[in-house]
């Protein structure tokens, strides 16, 4: 009979070749035929939902392991489609690649729009918290806000936070790499308002995570280049604008191995969604924000590189547009919602097996693909906008004389492109209600997104 201890080495054994030998089953397949997608837990779901309708018609013998769609972080497939041997046939990505240390791999494929949406607990967070400036988001995630001068307690930030001008030599943890100048924040939306001396509970990101990359970049002046994340010496943003990075002080504030730091973005979601945790702010791509307790903020950009301001000590920043903009499609599509993105799919540079890789990226970027159709089914965007029929960058009389073409068309999924794209929701005729949805769009300029 084995003792108690040998049991447990036995079974801790085996554990070690169950997952050794899980790994082995997940990399089996790349190279081949049948693929395998690691990476974004944002634009895994989607690739997931587009993977039935891709192997049902199989192009060219190609399919998808579905078991083989692993949702590790944008990082994370990135480095599993970089390594030698490889990993991954395609990784998903939710941020855009580094100039430093990616450059083995292929420009990315735009997958399908998504935009970043800053959530808050609505139960438990202030109502005049409606909307934020991209440097007041700047602010509580590096962690601004609890100095005295602004309201806190040196430990805690409140959501009536004043308004706080930071030197080098202003904030817990800062090494003096992270603000070359006296950099003005803003007051938050709660100042002044009664009741919302309400402390902020941060959720941010692992820091393997896409999203995390995607809004640090939004949120600093020009971007900081991710491979070398606080590092001043290499950041060529410091060439211009010498003040302005992300990454060290937010990891200063919240810690590297925080438990509120959220392994994909439905725990995200989950977090703010959590009356329990108090007036939490977190962010998700936009299919995420769907719990009841959960209120979308309104973004402002409040960071314009053209605005002259920029080189003015004390910082004070000019908006580039004082509206706020909240995420619906017209306001990402017309790229007035400033958190707005693309998801992508990364190929490798020189992987034998690139033909098989573009037969499922070709397919699924294609417009009104099945691929196209699947991310919206998860809450994301189409590449291109319904409403802009004709493809042509806007919503005019153009796309007007087309659906007029198309008037009364049945069954427009077996029409035709032009058919289908007439019939902007989808409902199986083109009638008075796609007129008023193009209606509703008319002079709507679609832009590229950065």
């Amino acid at each position: 009979m084995l003792s108690k201890k040998k049991t447990i080495l036995f079974a801790g054994a085996a554990a070690i070749l169950a997952a050794l030998t899980a790994v082995t089953a997940v990399s089996a397949a790349v190279g081949t035929n049948v693929l395998e997608l690691h990476g974004s837990t944002t634009l895994g779901p989607v690739v997931q939902a587009a993977a039935t309708p891709f192997n049902a018609s199989a192009p060219s013998g190609v399919t998808i392991d579905i078991a083989g769609i692993v949702q590790n972080s944008s990082g994370a497939g990135i480095s599993d489609l970089d390594a030698s041997p490889q990993l991954a046939d395609i990784a998903m990505s939710s941020r855009a690649l580094s100039s430093g240390n990616e450059t083995n791999l292929n420009t990315p494929t735009n997958a399908c729009v998504d935009a970043v949406v800053m959530m808050v607990n609505n139960t438990n967070t202030p109502a005049s918290i409606t909307y934020l400036t991209k440097q007041m988001i700047r602010g509580i995630y590096d962690g601004v806000y609890r100095l005295a001068a602004a309201g806190g307690d040196g430990t805690n930030e409140y959501w009536d936070a004043g308004s706080v001008t930071v030197s080098s030599a202003g904030l817990p943890g800062d090494d003096s790499t992270n603000y070359d100048m006296n950099e003005y924040f803003p007051a938050l939306p709660g100042h002044g308002v009664t009741g919302a001396h309400v402390q902020i509970v941060v959720e941010a990101r692992n820091l393997n995570s896409g999203t995390r990359a995607f809004l640090g970049d939004s949120v600093v002046h020009g971007g900081c280049a991710f491979a070398t994340e606080g590092t001043k010496a290499n950041d060529p943003v410091y060439a211009t604008f010498p003040y302005a990075n992300f990454y060290p002080l937010e990891e200063a504030f919240l810690g590297t191995t925080d438990t509120n730091r959220q392994a994909n973005a439905t725990a995200m979601s989950t977090a703010i969604n959590n009356n329990a945790l108090g007036a939490t702010i977190g962010y998700a791509g936009v299919g995420y924000d769907t719990g009841a307790n959960i209120r979308d903020l309104k973004v402002e950009d409040d960071l314009n590189l053209s605005s002259g301001s920029w080189s003015v000590a004390p910082y004070n920043p000019v908006p580039a547009d004082p509206t706020q903009y909240a995420a619906t499609n017209i306001n990402v599509y017309s790229n007035h919602y400033h958190l707005s993105r693309y998801l992508y799919l990364v190929t490798k540079n020189g992987d034998a097996n690139h033909g098989n890789d573009m037969v499922f990226v070709n397919w699924f970027e294609t417009l009104d693909s099945p691929g196209q159709d699947a991310a919206v089914a998860q809450h994301e965007l189409r590449l291109i906008p319904d409403e802009d029929i004709n493809n042509d960058g806007v919503v005019s009389i153009y796309d007007l004389v087309v659906m007029g073409n198309n008037w009364g068309a049945a069954d427009p999924a077996t029409s035709g492109t032009t058919h289908l794209r007439s019939d902007i929701n989808r409902d199986g005729t083109v009638s008075i209600y796609d007129l008023v949805d193009l209606g509703n769009w008319w002079g709507v300029q679609i832009q590229a997104l950065p």
